[in-house]
């Protein structure tokens, strides 16, 4: 009777004698190889959401510095051609601050004048549901009111809870933007002098090959946010107008949480509609003007979402629909709303590496959208 080690050493000869003659590999061999590849990238895919959330506290800053390095790069490109480049990145940060606490404080402006009309809101989100159950109930037993005399109330004693938590996510945002804003700077500075930095550590030929992967980095993902920077502009503003002509409150606010959801493909399209569609119908309860207001809103989307921006972006992303959906599936397990915002960026970066790697090109030309 044969051990083990017999059997195995067995199947091996055979499956060398079957590759000898050009025969392809038993059965059962392919379907173990299929099973220990599956294995093994399910274990590496644990390991790096696990490594990702460990190391997420340092990796998120650098990570949003190096994004936003790439954002401002054009501009400090363009100043530091007319005024020294220290001078270009004070310019640059000056506006860049007056600009945020401009857009935050008509924003918190907004969001205070929004929280003392929250009782009055809160009456008509509950007269708005009231006539939605009733409506559904006509239809679809069991979903009409079962106390016609008191509507659905929202919970305003747990709006204290919802704003102490939303204030220290605040907090803690301003500690990061503060951090990522000390990257952004060293990073600035540090920049022309990373060439110079590669070719003296790697020989001729593979400094070559690294700066051309990285010159192909540096375009793909300019170009990329120079799109969606214009892009969220061009939807943000109008969208803040149309909220003024229709007499809305909160318009500055609701501009803001547009441009900044807009860099999330695909959900943050439907978050920057959703929410200044709920605001609307909450101010105007529910009239013509909220229902046009609505349609408005939608058309400006629906053009940016399938005109504007494949119109202007053309092939700089390359990436699958598919690929898109499921990278921001996986940053968000790992990062949450960061991951999502980094992910196209994170994965065409993968994408470009992957290319000029023999045996990661196939994983590039899965990611590639080819259309």
């Amino acid at each position: 009777m044969k051990t083990t080690t017999e059997i195995e050493g067995d199947s091996v000869i055979a499956s060398s004698v079957a590759a000898d003659h050009g025969e392809p590999a038993p059965k059962e061999q392919r379907d173990r190889s299929i099973l220990v590849w599956l294995a093994v990238g399910l274990v590496a895919l644990a390991a790096a959401l696990n490594l990702l959330r460990v190391t997420g506290e340092f990796l998120r800053p650098v990570l949003i510095a190096i994004l936003l390095c790439y954002a401002i790069w054009p501009l400090h490109d363009w100043l530091r051609q007319r005024v020294r480049p220290g001078i270009s990145l004070l310019i640059i940060a000056a506006g860049l601050g007056l600009i945020a606490i401009a857009l935050g404080w008509m924003a918190f402006a907004n969001a205070e004048q929004f929280w003392k009309e929250l009782p009055k809101y809160q009456e008509r989100a509950g007269r708005f549901i009231g006539r939605a159950q009733e409506f559904a109930g006509r239809y679809i037993p069991g979903l009409g009111l079962q106390d016609a005399k008191s509507p659905p109330r929202i919970p305003l004693e747990r709006i204290g809870d919802y704003a102490h938590e939303v204030f220290g996510a605040f907090a803690n945002f301003l500690l990061e933007a503060g951090l990522v804003g000390l990257y952004v700077i060293f990073m600035m500075m540090e920049a022309p002098r990373f060439p110079r930095a590669i070719r003296r550590a790697f020989p001729p030929a593979q400094a070559a090959r690294i700066g051309d992967t990285l010159d192909s980095i540096n375009r793909a993902v300019i170009e990329y946010l120079s799109v969606k920077v214009k892009v969220n502009m061009i939807v943000a503003v109008p969208a803040a107008l149309l909220m003024l002509v229709f007499g809305i409150q909160g318009a500055v606010l609701w501009g803001v949480v547009t441009f900044f959801a807009r860099f999330i493909p695909y959900l943050g399209a439907i978050v920057a509609y959703s929410l200044p569609v709920a605001s609307a119908l909450l101010q105007l309860e529910g009239s013509g003007r909220s229902l046009a207001f609505a349609v408005a809103l939608a058309v400006l989307h629906i053009v940016a979402e399938n005109v504007l921006e494949p119109f202007m972006t053309g092939k700089a992303v390359g990436l699958s629909p598919l690929i898109v959906l499921l990278a921001l599936a996986f940053w968000d397990m790992s990062w949450g709303i960061v991951g999502m915002i980094l992910a196209v960026p994170l994965t065409v970066i993968a994408r470009i590496v992957f290319e000029r790697l023999d045996p990661t090109r196939p994983v590039a030309q899965i990611l590639a959208d080819d259309d």
